[in-house]
């Protein structure tokens, strides 16, 4: 009886230290994908491309290019980034909203700074604000 009690205990520690083990790897594997999204994202807003060119265009070649030079299993991977037109919008905006952040936390450190406004209209008629900020750090 004694026995089969140990066993049973063992056998249920080894089931746990595997799900672990898979826990820690799909960990791993989310926060590849979420780099992954955030530095394709960044590529797609400094090249000045919609957002549906990641998943349209970058996503499909990435896993061909996969498939072909590495293994399904690394295909598989790459089809897990999130890149969908909505979740590159909110990375852009999120790095957007960072930069700013950064910008002010600056300003405020800095002793003093001069600001230039300047205010003008593009060709849709849609009204452009500029400003310049200059500081020492």
């Amino acid at each position: 009886m004694s026995d089969m009690n140990t066993d049973f205990f063992q056998w249920k520690l080894a089931e746990f230290k595997a799900s672990q083990g898979k826990l820690k790897a799909a960990t791993e594997m989310s926060t590849n994908s979420l780099h992954a999204s955030y530095e394709i994202s960044l590529l797609v807003a400094k090249a000045k491309k919609p957002y549906s060119v990641a998943e349209e265009l970058i996503l499909p070649a990435a896993v061909k290019l996969a498939e072909r030079m590495a293994d399904k299993k690394a295909a598989d991977a790459i089809k897990t980034v999130p890149l969908s037109n909505d979740t590159v919008c909110r990375r852009i905006d999120e790095m957007a909203g960072d930069i700013v952040e950064q910008v002010v936390d600056k300003l405020k450190q800095a002793g003093s700074f001069a600001i230039q406004l300047d205010e003008s209209t593009d060709v849709s008629g849609q009204a452009q604000l500029t400003a310049f900020v200059r500081f020492k750090r």
